[in-house]
């Protein structure tokens, strides 16, 4: 918890549940690399007073802050909720709880926010199998598919009963699962909620699972109908021969609404990647596919193309003068960090890249010395002052006004 203690809510939950003062807090917390033992006992004292609540049962949250924002790579508007500070706890406790069984039911083949995972290593994978001996020399199908309005689709219930399949005996964990979720609006996960995440990932794996079981018989030999599979959140890509890939869509699609409730789009994107022979014909030299801000060729990787346009846009900017500002110097940084993973050797020596991030990390250098110097030097001038550094490093004026009104007074 120590980590979120920069946020306001996070430090008024552990004043207010503990009794600690916020100039304590404030003061340890500034302190780097040295221990903090009022703040450890301030967790420490959190922490049972929530075992103790897990123990009564006597578990109610604040109602979710919902509001609606649109991506910028898909244009899609996401409805996002914001839980409260104490539930948030909660939903580390119980994913701590149920990390055992989040480790032995995902699989293998799903990358999204799990961690040591993650975009650049799902890419990694799906270039891995396209190079496989299996599909090195031959040609492979791909289908890409998604689950139509994943989250919204994915009920409470559906949760419930696989945690209660695999956890039945323990009845606090499950009461402590029930209490979270429902507080969910419409009794459906939610984006935004850390828990939500790990069950819904729980749920995509049993998906995944009914396309593992999938064979058919040949010369008395049982062959798979999906020979590999990579996932990340609710899109999944799935290799082999069309034939056989359209077959087990279309079965899983009838067994997951029954069982899940959830619906495949109808909409599936079909890629066909050649044999070695005939790979460098111009008719398939731009095949790829566009999956986790990734073109995946089969011996190279290059970047989505709205994601390329923007970064581009912050390189030519930020090469117009020999100054970065810090906000630019972030986006250039982010921006820089697909290139580090794709093959963009172009780019790089195009727009200067090197160079260009020389600048922005030293402006961001610059920027976070001048700022942590000047917090720590208005803390010390004013140590009674009730300002902390996120809301001092958005509106100092006002802080600095309110402690010379203050002043002034007394």
């Amino acid at each position: 918890m120590k980590h979120k203690l920069y946020r306001n809510d996070f430090l008024d939950l552990l004043c207010t549940q503990t009794g600690i003062s916020r100039q304590v807090v404030i003061k340890e917390r500034s302190k780097l690399n040295e221990p903090t033992p009022m703040i450890d006992g301030a967790i420490k004292k959190l922490s049972e007073k929530c075992a103790q609540m897990i123990a009564d049962n006597k578990l109610k949250f604040k109602d979710l802050r919902q509001f609606s924002r649109t991506d910028g790579i898909s244009g899609k508007d996401r409805d996002i909720c914001q839980e409260s500070p104490l539930q948030q706890v909660f939903e580390y406790i119980a994913v701590y709880a149920l990390r055992t069984l989040f480790d032995a039911k995902i699989l293998y083949c799903q990358f999204g926010s799990i961690p040591g995972k993650g975009q650049v290593k799902g890419a990694q994978r799906i270039s891995y199998i396209l190079n496989s001996p299996k599909f090195k020399d031959k040609r492979v199908d791909c289908i890409k598919c998604d689950i139509r309005k994943a989250y919204p689709s994915t009920k409470v219930s559906t949760v419930h009963n696989l945690i209660a399949k695999y956890c039945g005996k323990n009845k606090q964990l499950i009461d402590l699962v029930d209490a979270i979720m429902a507080n969910y609006p419409n009794h459906h996960l939610i984006i935004g909620g850390y828990f939500s995440t790990w069950a819904f990932n729980l749920v995509m794996s049993e998906v995944l699972r009914e396309f593992d079981k999938l064979y058919k018989m040949r010369r008395e030999q049982r062959i798979k109908l999906v020979e590999k599979i990579v996932c990340y959140a609710d899109d999944f890509l799935l290799f082999g021969y069309k034939s056989n890939l359209e077959r087990a869509i279309k079965t899983v699609s009838k067994r997951i609404k029954a069982r899940f409730g959830l619906e495949i789009k109808s909409l599936w994107t079909v890629i066909y990647f050649p044999s070695a022979d005939v790979e460098n014909h111009p008719r398939y030299k731009d095949t790829f596919i566009d999956m986790m801000g990734f073109r995946i060729y089969r011996h190279r990787r290059g970047i989505r193309k709205k994601i390329y346009r923007r970064a581009r846009r912050q390189f030519i900017r930020a090469n117009r003068s020999s100054y970065v500002p810090i906000w630019r110097a972030r986006k250039v940084a982010a921006y820089n960090s697909w290139l580090v993973y794709s093959k963009s050797r172009g780019v790089v020596l195009n727009y200067h890249i090197n160079t260009l991030m020389n600048r922005s990390k030293q402006s961001i250098s610059n920027h976070s010395r001048e700022e942590l110097t000047s917090y720590e030097r208005d803390l010390l001038l004013y140590p009674e002052s009730c300002f902390d550094f996120p809301r001092w490093r958005k509106n100092r004026r006002y802080f600095e006004e309110k402690y010379r009104k203050s002043h002034q007074t007394g």
